[in-house]
């Protein structure tokens, strides 16, 4: 059927329309969010218009009604150029038709910011025009700015516009501001709704530029800047006929004493009035609306004067509105005092509005509105029809500490730092120790009372509180299913402390439809959220693995009663106190009801995961991780919050101040921050100083001085060299600047260096260098000739530099006998003499050394043994495969316990290849416990190249399984040729009895658009030379994976190339192997095939896997690579997890029929394709199947499948959207730990057949 007649129904295509209008373009400033979507539904719609001719003009009707920049209006001339905003050729006839022919679509328009049109454009338009108006049928003109430029806009007015929105700019002066209402003032007589916003000359007293009180016509009226109101004014407002929507600021109202308009806002609706509540007081008494539905009060009270009783202004305003019509109420207060309402009072006050749908408070600054528990149950059942109930309260926090123990405060964006030795206030402890006592007597709304008040309320979609009571733990065997349809759920603040995972799974029983997609992103990746927001991460993690994995909700006589009954039983079901007995409820591990497989612990990180770092461990960064798995910007992160937790401890009292400060100065990350003690002599922004030291001046720096143990460098070139020289003036003759110094990291040596020698400390014991390539070597030799009183006594030592090969002259590191730890990252051309020399230190523990190409491997792979390195315990080398091979045949270190290596050229090179591997793994000593590999080729496999293949993973494991101290194995294989077989793994099984980590790597193949692996197309050899490619060797199956890790029981990460997805698990004969692993991973896996099977399988045989980033990733809502289907694993495993831990554990649990041993060599594998092929399970006689396991694989392969499910007769789900990418159109089977088959919630069938993955 050709497009031109195509069939469409004129009622779907009024739907489809309004579905994709952008809407009106409202007056003030649009958000980013608002204009994304206006964006979007333009872009849908102009697709729409290229579908066919029966719809393209009412498609091109809707596009072009909302322009929201005048600048797009001139796209459809070729001759514009939009970069310069000009016109760079003639205006042809055609042009302007077509240009004509869209602007008569034009209803509304925003003009943004048109200064930055040429003022040629209008020039020519004007000429065009021929002096009518541009746009013939505009009927809303937005954001027209009165400027020197108004004259030209002039040809944008028409006799049809009905809506205006004028903003006068402040830069305008008053010959400019009355030139422009003088051009819009014929507008005026014909406008039924108008904004103002009078920017010009706002701080002087002054009349109106426009007289907006005499436009009776109005319907609807803005005035957005501050207004004086005068009783003239509103007598003429209050008298408007036809008004239905006022919005007004109130700078101050003059005297209203016996004012009554009469009749006051006949027909007004809809009331926001801005300003002191003394005014908006004044306002409602003089002429209070009889007829209005919607109030918002956005509320303030002076700071030099008037009442300042919140409490008893609201108790004034409220009972001025009308209470038979009023619907909407808004309520917003504001002050920079510290201010507490009454809630009791406040609510008590709405109370008397029956017929209230919406109900919003907010709170800013410093004002306190305590809603208390018994408050929020008095008012459970007050107003019937309410949607919506929202009270925000946010404390202002009005100084804080920065980050080295130094208060900041804020004025007008410049921040103002006070050391805090002379900031103590020691009174401010016992007031806010009063406060606290204070606010425990009035507890924050328990989440019984919240049940109970949205049960009572059952129109509520929308919920939000300042904070939770989290000390009331609610008893989940207890929590009723109240199917509630809340949409919305938001706390403003949660307290530390408790673990939110119960509440989380109450909330999630209570509201199962909440529409969580905005958690998504509220998380962002690098950000820290705050509790509220965890909270919601959490609710959406949950909500996804309830309806997207196997979770079952069993019905019970409690939860039943629970069900049906009212609120008043629901308070009393959660919250019951639970005899002590019975232990705490779940979400402290120590008994108590609890769920199967205790997510919270398989949630939360043990303390044996925790791997402290060594007291003697160098530190390659400043400041390091406090534990093995912590990335750097999460433990400078945790450095900040325990610098402010000290600083804050420095100020409780005089007993514990000097002891929190000194440990609070240990450690600078910045030696910037050191300069801040002198407060008055210098300037931060210019990092100088700007006047004279005095004595108390330093008598204050060496206070902080002293203190100072670690020092980071940081971006010392900032300060100015005046500075060094005053310092070296002051201190330089009698010591360091710095006496107590023990670390120093981030010093390079550059031309610059030479100031900075006077932080050498003869107390220096561990110090990081970095060589600058540029630097003259003479400014080098002077550096290293300054710090050799300091190189003497150092314990550990650590040296970059950004040159690619750089001699070991620089600084004789193999001289320093008494190091314990020596790090050299970057190229040293070793020889024997250094390595025989370095071999000779007593007490050298740890060593890193990466090995310059200019070094031959033959020299130093001598016959003669190098005795010595007794002390070695962990060895790390970089470089070539020859020269690694020749250092491990010439050192041997005898007691080595950890080995790391990172060597390239792994193929056939100087002759070692696959040969040099063998022998450099043949070297290992008995005693090692950690070895990590990384390695790697270089070399182009190209037409003509002689390159042995990869080492198999046979060849590369077998020297290892001899080492059976192993416990730490780390191999990462930079060639996608390498693959780790299963016949590989399965040798493996006896190999290591104490292994704990295992893992190798191999980078992730790449992958076209339609998901396929790319083969890359070489050149050919010529055809003699042509072997057939060898058969590629299988991968690891999930039995194997099983029966490797049940032979390792200690094992705690497990990561691996990839798996074979061909040979499917019988989930029947997988058994509960109940193994500690806590970290496993897939580095790429096949494409085209489904995970659902083995990751059922993995969580039945790993059930305490740690899914952090998982979690993190569906917390944060970051869409994961399509090309990472490891990811999708993770997230499936985090789905099964939840959805398996979640459900309240009310069955004995048994051992599954023909899975009574843990042996995992009785795991049986079939073929996909078998799997796929087999027939559908017969229906269990007692308990109801929604569909089996083989129907449930086939519709994951994009086949039909039945869909008959009978509903738990007492809990009828209700399907609920999981705003996750990941887990859309994939169902799961209806099996639980036991292997029993349960029945299920009813999910309706998708549309179409789901394309899994």
């Amino acid at each position: 059927m050709p497009s031109s007649d195509i069939l469409l129904d004129p009622q779907i295509l009024v739907v489809l329309l309004k579905h994709l209008s952008p809407g009106t373009i409202p007056y003030g400033d649009p958000d980013a969010d608002s204009i994304a979507l206006r964006h979007e539904k333009q872009k849908a719609l102009a697709r729409l218009a290229r579908v066919c001719r029966a719809i393209s003009e009412p498609s091109l009707d809707l596009l072009w009604r909302s322009i929201d920049d005048f600048r797009y209006l001139l796209r459809p001339f070729k001759s514009y150029d939009n970069r310069y905003s000009m016109f760079t050729d003639v205006v042809t006839e055609d042009e302007w038709t077509r240009f004509c022919e869209y602007g008569r679509r034009v209803r509304e328009l925003r003009l943004s910011d048109v200064s930055k049109v040429h003022v040629s454009i209008w020039t020519v338009l004007t000429r065009w025009s021929l002096r009518e108006p541009l746009l013939p049928s505009l009927e809303r003109l937005v954001d027209f700015r009165v400027s020197s430029m108004s004259v030209c806009y002039a040809i944008l007015f028409s006799s049809t516009i009905r809506h205006f929105g004028l903003v006068l700019e402040e830069s305008a002066n008053k010959t400019i501001v009355r030139m422009g209402i003088r051009i819009a003032q014929p507008l005026f007589s014909q406008l039924q709704s108008l904004s103002l916003h009078d920017r010009h000359d706002t701080y002087d007293k002054k009349a109106e530029a426009v007289r907006f009180w005499e436009m009776s016509h109005l319907r609807e009226l803005r005035v957005q800047h501050e207004v004086a109101l005068t009783r003239r004014m509103l007598e003429a407002l209050a008298a408007f006929p036809h008004l239905s929507a006022l919005y007004i600021n109130i700078k101050q109202v003059d005297s209203m004493a016996g004012t009554k308009a009469s009749p006051a806002f006949p027909s007004l609706r809809k009331l926001e009035l801005v300003g002191l509540f003394g005014d908006i007081d004044a306002f409602l008494e003089a002429a209070p609306p009889p007829r209005v539905e919607e109030v918002s009060l956005h509320g303030h009270v002076k700071s030099d004067g008037g009442s300042k009783d919140i409490t008893a202004l609201l108790q004034k305003i409220l009972p001025r509105l009308p209470p038979s019509t009023l619907r909407v109420i808004s309520v917003e207060c504001t002050t920079y005092e510290r201010i507490q309402v009454d809630a009791a009072v406040t609510l008590g006050q709405l109370a008397t509005f029956l017929d209230l749908t919406s109900i919003t408070l907010a709170f800013r600054n410093n004002l306190q509105f305590p809603l208390a528990d018994d408050c929020l149950s008095t008012h459970s059942k007050t107003w019937p029809q309410l949607r919506v109930f929202e009270v925000y309260a946010v404390p202002k926090v009005t100084s804080r500490r920065d980050d080295y123990g130094e208060r900041g405060r804020s004025y007008g964006g410049y921040r103002s730092y006070t050391p805090i030795i002379h900031e103590i206030d020691y009174r401010e402890h016992e007031k806010n120790k009063k406060e606290h006592e204070k606010n425990k007597k009035e507890p924050a709304p328990t989440i019984a009372t919240i049940a109970a008040f949205v049960a009572a309320h059952s129109h509520l979609e929308r919920f939000a509180l300042p904070t939770l009571d989290l000390t009331a733990v609610p008893d989940i065997a207890s929590v009723p299913h109240l199917n509630h349809g809340l949409r919305t759920l938001k706390f403003v603040s949660l307290a530390d402390g408790v673990p939110l995972l119960p509440f989380v799974l109450t909330f999630d029983l209570l509201f199962p439809r909440l529409d969580l997609a905005a958690a998504e992103g509220d998380l962002k990746p690098g950000s820290s959220p705050d509790r509220a927001q965890q909270l919601l991460a959490m609710l959406l993690t949950v909500q996804a693995g309830r309806v997207g994995a196997y979770r079952t909700l069993q019905p019970d006589e409690s939860t039943s009663d629970a069900a049906a009954a009212g609120h008043d039983e629901i308070i009393r079901l959660i919250g019951q106190e639970q005899p002590e007995e019975k232990g705490r409820v779940i979400g402290d591990g120590h008994g108590g009801h609890s769920h199967s497989g205790s997510y919270s612990r398989s949630r939360s990180r043990s303390a044996d995961s925790e791997v402290p770092p060594r007291p003697d461990e160098p530190e390659k960064g400043f400041p390091e991780a406090n534990h093995a798995r912590t990335s750097r910007s999460e433990a400078l992160k945790e450095r900040r919050k325990q610098q402010q937790a000290l600083s804050r401890l420095a100020r409780v009292c005089r007993t514990v101040s000097g002891s929190a400060l000194d440990e609070l100065w240990r450690s600078i990350d910045d030696f910037t921050h050191i300069l801040y003690a002198f407060q008055d002599a210098y300037d931060r922004k210019k990092c100088m100083f700007i006047q004279a030291l005095r004595e108390p001046d330093k008598a204050k720096f060496n206070t902080y001085a002293s203190r100072v143990r670690e020092l980071y460098v940081g971006k010392i070139e900032r300060v100015h060299a005046t500075v060094w020289v005053v310092l070296v003036a002051h201190w330089g003759p009698r010591g360091p600047l710095l006496p107590g110094l023990e670390r120093m990291t981030g010093f390079e040596i550059n031309s610059n260096s030479l100031c900075y020698t006077m932080l050498f400390s003869p107390t220096l014991k561990h110090l990081s260098l970095q060589m600058d390539g540029r630097a003259e070597p003479g400014i080098m030799r002077m550096v290293v000739d300054a710090a050799k009183p300091v190189l003497s006594s150092l314990v550990n030592l650590s040296i970059s530099s950004a040159v690619s090969s750089a001699s070991p002259s620089a600084i004789p590191f193999w001289e320093l006998r008494q190091l314990r730890q020596l790090h050299v990252a970057y190229p040293v051309a070793l020889t024997r003499a250094i390595i025989r020399s370095l071999a000779s230190f007593a007490h050298l523990d740890q060593l890193e050394l990466k090995i310059a190409d200019s070094v031959s491997p033959i020299e130093l792979a001598d016959e003669d043994r190098i005795q010595g390195f007794a002390s070695l315990r962990t060895l790390t080398l970089k470089g070539s495969l020859a020269h690694t091979c020749a250092f491990m045949a010439s050192a041997k270190p005898p007691a080595l316990e950890s080995l790391s290596i990172e060597t390239s050229r792994v193929c056939t090179i100087g002759g070692v290849g696959t040969s040099g591997v063998e022998r450099l793994l043949g070297t290992l000593p008995p005693s090692l416990r950690t070895f990590s590999a990384t390695l790697s080729c270089e070399l182009n496999h190209g037409y003509g190249g002689s390159c042995e293949p990869f080492p198999e993973s046979k060849t590369l494991f077998a020297p290892l399984l001899s080492v059976k101290s192993l416990q730490r194995i780390s191999i990462a294989v930079n060639n996608s040729g390498f693959r780790l077989t299963g016949a590989t793994l399965a040798n493996a099984e006896h190999a290591w009895p104490q292994l704990v980590q295992f893992k190798v790597t191999t980078p992730r193949p790449e992958f076209s658009g339609g998901g396929h692996e790319i083969t890359v197309i070489r050149s050919t050899p010529p055809y003699r030379s042509v072997r057939a490619p060898p058969r590629l060797p299988n991968h690891p199956s999930v039995k194997t994976i099983a029966i490797f890790a049940h032979a390792h029981p200690k094992l705690e990460e497990l990561i691996l190339p990839t798996i074979d997805l061909g040979a499917v698990p019988e989930l029947d004969s997988v058994p509960l192997l109940e193994h500690s692993l806590r970290h496993f991973s897939v580095c790429s896996l096949e494409g085209g095939v489904g995970l659902m099977y083995h990751a059922r399988a993995l969580d039945m045989l790993f059930p305490r896997l740690d899914l952090d980033h998982a979690y993190k990733l569906s917390a944060t809502g970051k869409r994961q690579d399509e090309k990472d289907r490891n990811a999708e694993l993770q997230l499936l495993l985090l789905a099964l997890q939840v959805g398996r831990t979640s459900e309240p554990d009310r069955r004995q649990r048994t051992t599954r029929e023909g899975s009574s041993s843990l042996d995992p060599h009785t795991i049986r594998l079939v073929g996909s394709k078998e799997i796929a092929e087999q027939p559908a399970a017969e229906e269990d006689d007692d308990l109801v199947r929604s569909d089996s396991e083989d129907e449930d694989l086939n519709y994951s392969r994009g086949r039909t499948s039945s869909w008959a499910v009978e509903a738990p007769p007492t809990y009828p789900s209700v399907p609920i959207p999981v705003p996750m990418h990941s887990f859309i159109g994939v169902t799961l089977p209806s099996r639980d730990r036991t292997g029993m088959s349960l029945p299920r919630a009813v999910i309706p069938p998708p549309q179409e057949p789901s394309r899994y993955p």
